[in-house]
């Protein structure tokens, strides 16, 4: 990833706006929470996304395949993260930095949507005709808080 740290925080908040305005389209076009955030933030993020990683997403919609659980928004956010600070050797260091910044996202999609429960956050049921309209703003959130904590926001 190209250190996007370093443009100056007007672009960056820019950046932000552009990956979660991706995100809810990408959702908007029938991808899940989990596939809309990760899509949206790796796109306008550069990040190494290949369609096998994509495919991994998948089942971490709806809470962990509509099990209410951990939010997808969350969960493709924190695959966002894991691409940018991710390891693949087992170093400790590298391990401690993705954990940081996953803790942090994690806090932050807490404080802002209330829990990190896909049920607590939209209790109606998946197959209800307002559920989706009501994640819109999930993923936009998820994919926002992504992206600044990618972007040192």
């Amino acid at each position: 990833m190209p250190n996007l740290c370093a443009l100056p925080q007007a672009e960056r908040r820019a950046l932000v706006e552009r990956a979660a305005n991706l995100a809810t389209a990408h959702f908007g076009d029938g991808f899940n929470c989990a596939e809309s955030v990760l899509r949206g933030v790796a796109e306008v993020l550069g990040l190494p996304a290949d369609d096998s990683l994509l495919m991994a997403a998948t089942p971490f919609g709806g809470g962990i395949g509509r099990a209410g659980a951990v939010c997808g928004a969350l969960s493709g956010g924190a695959i966002a993260l894991g691409l940018a600070h991710g390891r693949t050797t087992p170093d400790p260091e590298q391990k401690e930095v993705a954990y940081g910044h996953a803790r942090r996202l994690w806090e932050r999609f807490v404080e802002q949507a209330g829990s990190e429960s896909c049920r607590a956050i939209n209790p109606l049921p998946f197959d209800h005709p307002a559920h989706k309209a009501a994640c819109v703003r999930i993923v936009a959130a998820g994919a926002r808080l992504a992206a600044q904590e990618l972007l040192g926001l």
